[in-house]
């Protein structure tokens, strides 16, 4: 989520103008574009996150307790 809000802050901050150019939009209406792309993919990213996450620090911490014995 951290990284979906950031880039498209970022580009909003620094790049509104040339990304709005390239998506052929008016840069008004890039904000609410931006904003629907936030909630869209960084709802689908937190869920994946919070299934594969625990998934993988589980299979870590097996591997690394394997090892330690």
């Amino acid at each position: 989520m951290t990284n979906t809000v950031l880039v498209l802050g970022l580009i909003y901050l620094f790049y509104r103008q040339p990304y709005a150019n390239a998506l052929h939009m008016d840069v008004t209406q890039l904000l609410p574009a931006l904003l629907a792309i936030v909630f869209t993919n960084g709802i689908a990213e937190a869920v994946a996150a919070c299934i594969i996450a625990p998934t993988v620090a589980t299979a870590i911490l097996k591997a690394r307790s394997k090892t330690a014995s």
